[in-house]
């Protein structure tokens, strides 16, 4: 996973990759886990392009989320990332029960 950008004071916006994956194939397999983010260009082309990418996936975080919703979204990125196939898809995981923050649920 590569985080884009390198801001001194960091926003409660964060663009990321997933190596291997499209954007749009990891936002889809983090809905299936019921996280909602943004995928594509994010109309910031220009930016991108600086970055060597052409699309990302952007989390945006507010006043109401929690760490544990924080800490599930890279839990939940990191086994995506341990789940890719030859073909660039999400591998389905058997189903390990809920473990969505409470309040996601």
């Amino acid at each position: 996973m590569r985080v884009l950008g390198q801001p001194t004071d960091r926003i409660s916006i964060v663009s990321f990759t997933v190596e291997g994956l499209d954007a749009n194939v990891v936002a889809k397999a983090l809905d299936q886990e019921g996280i909602a983010v943004r995928a594509g260009s994010l109309e910031a082309q220009p930016f991108l392009a600086a970055l060597g990418v052409e699309k990302a996936v952007r989390a945006s975080f507010v006043l109401y989320n929690t760490k544990e919703e924080a800490d599930f979204l890279v839990r939940t990125l990191l086994r995506i990332a341990d789940r890719i196939s030859g073909n660039g898809e999400v591998r389905s995981d058997p189903p390990a029960g809920d473990q969505r923050p409470a309040r996601a649920r």
